[in-house]
């Protein structure tokens, strides 16, 4: 999700007809969570402050990863070198959230049923 309301109240709609479906949810990932200043490295919630671990809170599920808004973001995918690969500090973000999302899976897994095929 983005932080801003009406992205909110989608997410929190598709999580109810997940569930009702009995369709698993490792969490919530917030995207464009904050705008890096890039000449001072302040953060500025352009979206709304919070949203995703607010809704995740509500929902009882984890806050899995907020993802900055950052100009070097739009730059790396337009030529093939994604900012995520790269040694920037924000860039973190990314690996700690896809971190987080193979843990849950584990996680996940380890609690299902076993199956030997013989």
């Amino acid at each position: 999700t983005t932080p801003q309301n009406v992205a909110l109240e989608d997410v929190h709609r598709s999580i109810e007809m997940f569930r009702a479906v009995s369709v698993p949810i490792l969490g919530i990932v917030e995207n464009m969570s904050h705008f890096v200043c890039p000449c001072c490295g302040d953060k500025t919630p352009l979206f709304g402050k919070n949203g995703g671990r607010k809704l995740a809170h509500t929902l009882g599920l984890p806050l899995i990863g907020q993802i900055p808004i950052l100009p070097d973001i739009r730059e790396g995918g337009d030529t093939g070198q994604p900012f995520a690969t790269t040694d920037a500090e924000q860039a973190k973000a990314f690996s700690e959230t896809a971190q987080t999302i193979v843990d849950r899976i584990a996680e996940s897994a380890s609690g299902g049923p076993q199956i030997t095929i013989s």
